[in-house]
């Protein structure tokens, strides 16, 4: 075998072995309220919410890079305005760009500078807010991960806007 042939087999293997221990991507429901502010700071790819719960602590302590993240909106029976692959966060006194929240969108139609301590950046947002797909979601949790046992399959939803 040549030497060339040898190096791409071993490339190979060795991708094999880190993708074997990759962990598997979650999807979480992020509500966004009437999703004006959040439609304000998709130029920014990001959104902020609170960390004072255990559904925002649970997802600090359990998202990784590469997530899926659902935005739905608010008294809607759960409809799913977009999707996007989760980057980072930061709390927001250590956010880079926010010198003030309405230079990123913030604040334009509701004062919500309080209510959020947490900054998610996100990349590669698609909006679905036209196909009317709802996740029947209820209750007030700002963010949830999600679980098989909804009447929506989200793997599927989203394997087929990726195809």
């Amino acid at each position: 075998m040549s030497t060339s042939i040898r190096n791409i087999t071993q490339d190979l293997k060795s991708l094999k072995i880190n993708t074997s221990k990759s962990k598997p991507i979650k999807h979480w429901l992020i509500r966004i309220g009437d999703g004006i502010n959040f439609n304000n700071s998709l130029s920014n790819s990001l959104w902020g919410f609170n960390n004072n719960n255990n559904c925002s602590k649970s997802f600090i302590k359990n998202a990784t890079t590469n997530d899926i993240l659902w935005f739905v909106t608010a008294n809607s029976k759960g409809h799913i305005i977009g999707f996007a692959t989760y980057q980072s966060l930061n709390t927001k006194d250590d956010e880079p760009i926010f010198n003030n929240n309405q230079t990123n969108g913030w604040n334009q139609y509701k004062d919500y500078s309080n209510n959020w301590n947490i900054i998610i950046h996100f990349i590669n947002y698609r909006s679905i807010s036209t196909d009317n797909v709802l996740s029947h979601i209820k209750g007030n949790a700002p963010i949830r991960l999600y679980k098989q046992n909804l009447c929506i399959n989200l793997n599927d939803i989203y394997n087929m806007y990726n195809q």
